[in-house]
This record gives structure tokens, C-alpha cells and sequence, in this order.
């Protein structure tokens, strides 16, 4: 049996709203919120993450170490798409904060997805698998966890700088 698609404006604006509202669970960090933005799980979606994380923080914190924020938003972003599955409604949401001179940034996912394509012969170069060693090296501190929904937050903080 198909899923009844709604016809009414209303109805459709209700399931949209409730589609979006899948990924936000409550964040968890103190300070006030810069900004929170849902983004398509597609590979655009990384694109417009490193210019909205950009220009969002350099408005507010001149200072700030734009290149390694940028960098470190774009590969949590990356794997979010790559190797989680989306939101319900085909969504990612970036979310990111300020407190006591660090930046918090998080990018929440609809959790694990499949298992993947088998791993490649190991006489082929390295073709990926350095993100999570550029997080470790640019990051004061970082992580991931598992919401009670289902739902996968990898979250990220660093240093604003002078």
C-alpha cells in the first residue's frame, strides 16, 4: 500500500514541519546559539556548510580560525552524508554555538546507515580516510552520540582565537 501524499497546503506544511523537527534533539552545549541550519544530505550540502559556517562565525568572531573551522566542518558534513543515513526528509542539520571562547559546532544525522561496499584491495593508494585525523588534529575536543530517536549527532569545538 502507498503512502498517502497530503493535497492540502496545511497538511503539507505540517508534514514538512514534522520531517524537520526529526533532527532536532536538544543540543548539548551552554551558550548562546549562533545558528542551526537544515542542509540536503547530498554533496552540495558540504559546500554550503563551509560558507554558511564562514561567513556566520566571521560576522561575529573576526579573530576566529576560519581556515580550521571551515576545513573540520566540511569533513564531519562529508561523513554525515557519506556514511550515515539522512533525517527524515532527506536532511542533515548543522548546528552551531559560542561559550567561554570556543566555537561548538554539531552536524546531526538520521544515525548509522548501511554497512558500506566491501573494503578495497589494500595495494590501492589511500583514496580517503583521514578525516577523522584532521578532526583529532584541529579540534580542542570532539565526539559523537546516539539520540534517543535514533538520530546521530558528531559535534566538534574549537578555540575562537585572538
Amino acid at each position: 500500500m502507498r503512502a498517502r501524499l497530503p493535497t492540502d497546503p496545511l497538511e503539507r506544511m505540517t508534514e514538512h514541519l514534522r520531517e524537520a523537527a526529526a533532527c532536532r534533539t536538544p543540543p548539548r552545549f551552554s551558550g548562546p546559539l549562533l545558528g542551526e541550519v537544515d542542509l540536503a544530505a547530498t554533496p552540495a550540502a558540504v559546500r554550503v556548510a563551509r560558507s554558511y559556517i564562514r561567513a556566520l562565525v566571521a560576522e561575529r568572531h573576526p579573530g576566529a580560525a576560519l581556515d580550521d573551522l571551515t576545513l573540520v566542518t566540511s569533513e564531519v558534513v562529508t561523513n554525515a552524508i557519506v556514511h550515515a543515513r539522512p533525517c527524515p526528509g532527506g536532511t542533515i542539520l548543522l548546528t552551531v554555538a559560542h561559550s567561554g571562547g570556543r566555537l561548538h559546532v554539531e552536524v546531526t544525522d538520521g544515525g548509522p546507515g548501511d554497512t558500506g561496499p566491501p573494503p578495497l584491495p589494500a595495494d590501492l593508494p589511500d583514496l580517503g580516510g583521514r578525516g577523522l585525523h584532521l578532526v583529532e588534529a584541529l579540534t580542542t575536543a570532539h565526539g559523537t552520540r546516539r539520540n534517543p530517536d535514533g538520530t546521530a549527532t558528531s559535534w566538534f569545538e574549537l578555540h575562537l582565537g585572538a
